[in-house]
């Protein structure tokens, strides 16, 4: 008879992963550096003891068996778990739990239960019940940690990162943490080794490596003056590798300006700094390489650890390049008088079958706009709803080829307003999508750019203002939350209409795009769709001449100046290519000062998907939901 094998090992651990992005309120344009170290400090443990150095064993056979080892508990510690591998019966009923608990002597607790293939966070104070934080697809081995805060909160963690946080029971007084280990209907005998491991009882694992890439400052914002400082770490199944051998390369404004080969530190770590000569945007990429400095690469050539990190130097300098045309307003006022000559008149179906939702009414609506092309969308009204009772967010689309989806998010706190960036059909098969994507749509984003009375997103722009126009008939909206949503090029759209229409009470605007079109003038990449080509010495043929005059009537920055709505948040992730943070940050510096403005930046993400601070911001403010 065969016997599985599981060994697990408590050991010490790095504590809790520093947050994945830092905010940056801001009033009247000025930067304000936060108080980043204060703010670590409250999201972070003491750690706690490591497990004595001894061994336990417990064999399980046939039906049912548990086997529990004890901790002191101590509030305000985290204490961490690694489990190198874990044992799975081969029958087909047969199963094996793990669970780190924090426990009462009533046997109340609450639990990180660990099984073959998921982990969820479980309690137990009179009814057991898992209450969150589930992962699926777990690959080992697994650093988990539990512990409650000095705050009186549960905090759960998988490889470093917080699964679950909540409040955990005022009536609930822990003693000690425990490892129990539970077989049920298991046939075959399992076998757990629990504490320290003999060199001998070790498993020989094939090396993991880890790279982490950080920035001195959280937030990955730098002022004048300052040096930049990033950090590289290497740690193989969560040990540190000493001297390991790191390459970097970093790109300012997109431009490669340094790429070397360095040593890490005894303790796994490589420091590099650069003083930047002038504002911008500065990508920092790690990864591992081998003794000939060659990138160290898995069984499918990809790198086998590379990591990125994004920083930005002086930004409060940084303003829209270029100038815009002196009959911008004049120009978009022509296009107001265009759209007003189409009656609002709109048509809805609602939708049944499994396109319906419980509690909820789901129509699918055209509305006719000016340009085309009509509004097309799908909007939900929780059922209950009563007259003029409701805030409406409005969602606009990132560059892609779909319908609109049907949202249920905000329950019974608001009207939600999905409007494809099209005017096509929503909820309809693939091919329809993909047959306009591959023809009539095909890199949309370029068609008659040379033109601005026929550029493609003069019509979806025009889109955006009677989607506003259609929500604020609604009887059951409340006549004064109208709330605009959008990530990319819908970020330009939901800018665009906080800038048109003065009914806007609030603007989310995720790594928008279609900013600061003439950057190359000041050395700084363009964002999306990069319409305008620069010859030598910024030159401009006779076609991107053209382009360049349409694209002076298409800046996102020039709406921000126009910013109607009282209350605008933006996000942008520092090692996005494409919608940089310069480009982001020109447009935020050219919002009103009169209004409130803050920014969120990420300087691990890449352009997608979006960070959701701002929606969980607004969520909170508007909808009242946490």
């Amino acid at each position: 008879m065969k016997k599985k094998i599981a060994t697990l090992l408590f050991a010490l651990a790095g504590g809790i992963l520093p947050l994945q992005g830092a905010w940056l309120p801001v009033q009247n344009s000025q930067l304000q550096k936060p108080e980043a170290a204060a703010e670590a400090e409250k999201q972070n443990f003491a750690l706690g003891q490591a497990h004595p150095d001894q061994s336990f064993t417990a064999v399980f056979s046939g039906r049912g068996g548990v086997f529990r080892n004890e901790m002191k508990f101590e509030k305000g510690k985290l204490i961490v778990f690694d489990i190198l591998s874990y044992p799975e019966s081969k029958t087909r009923k047969g199963w094996v739990s793990v669970a780190f608990q924090i426990a009462d002597k009533q046997n109340h607790f609450y639990a990180l239960q660990i099984g073959p293939k998921n982990v969820f966070v479980s309690r137990n104070l009179g009814k057991w019940a898992p209450i969150g934080g589930n992962v699926a697809k777990l690959q080992y081995p697994v650093k988990a940690g539990i512990g409650i805060d000095a705050q009186n909160r549960l905090i759960v963690t998988i490889n470093g990162k917080k699964i679950y946080t909540g409040s955990v029971d005022p009536e609930f007084k822990p003693e000690f943490y425990q490892l129990v280990l539970n077989s049920q209907y298991a046939s075959d005998m399992t076998k757990f080794t629990i504490g320290k491991l003999d060199r001998a009882d070790a498993p020989v694992l094939a090396p993991q490596y880890k790279l982490e890439t950080t920035t001195a400052n959280p937030n990955g914002q730098f002022q004048a003056g300052e040096k930049v400082v990033f950090l590289a770490k290497v740690t193989n199944h969560g040990g540190i590798v000493p001297k390991a051998k790191i390459g970097y390369e970093i790109e300012e404004n997109r431009g490669l300006i340094r790429k070397e080969i360095a040593s890490a530190d005894e303790n796994g770590l490589l420091r590099v700094e650069i003083t930047p000569d002038k504002p911008g945007n500065l990508r920092f990429k790690a990864y591992l390489v081998d003794a000939n400095g060659q990138k160290l690469r898995n069984e499918k050539k990809r790198p086998l650890a590379e990591m990125r990190v994004g920083a930005v130097y002086d930004i409060g300098k940084i303003r829209q390049a270029g100038t815009e045309p002196s009959d911008f307003d004049a120009f978009w006022n022509e296009c107001r008088k265009e759209l007003a000559a189409v009656p609002l008149k709109s048509t809805l179906k609602e939708l049944t079958g499994k396109n319906a939702r419980k509690n909820f009414k789901v129509y699918d609506v055209r509305v006719d706009c000016a340009g085309g092309k009509s509004v097309s969308g799908l909007l939900t009204i929780p059922e209950q709803a009563k007259l003029k009772s409701l805030p409406v967010v409005v969602f606009y689309y990132s560059a892609s080829v779909c319908g609109a989806n049907i949202r249920t998010s905000y329950a019974d706190k608001a009207i939600s307003f999905e409007v494809n960036a099209h005017g096509i059909d929503n909820l309809r098969e693939k091919a329809y999508y993909d047959q306009l994507r591959k023809g009539e749509l095909k890199n949309y984003w370029h068609i008659n750019r040379d033109d601005r009375n026929r550029f493609y997103f003069k019509g979806m722009y025009l889109r955006v203002l009677r989607a506003l126009e259609f929500a604020k008939t609604l009887p059951q909206w409340n006549g004064k939350d109208l709330l605009v949503i959008g990530a990319s090029q819908g970020g330009a759209q939901a800018i665009f209409a906080g800038a048109m229409d003065k009914d806007v009470s609030f603007v989310l605007a995720d790594v928008p795009a279609l900013c600061d079109h003439f950057g190359p003038l000041a050395n700084r990449q363009p964002g999306w769709p990069a319409l305008i080509q620069f010859g030598p010495g910024h030159s401009l043929d006779s076609r991107n001449a053209k382009i360049a005059e349409c694209a002076r009537y298409y800046d996102t920055a020039s709406f921000a100046k126009r910013m109607k709505a009282p209350e605008v948040f933006l996000s942008t992730n520092l090692v996005d290519g494409t919608c940089p943070p310069t480009t982001v940050f020109a447009a935020y510096h050219e919002l009103p000062q009169s209004i409130h403005k803050q920014i969120f930046t990420s300087p691990w993400r890449d352009h997608w998907p979006p960070d959701r601070t701002g929606e969980l911001y607004m969520k909170k403010k508007f909808l009242h939901l946490q």
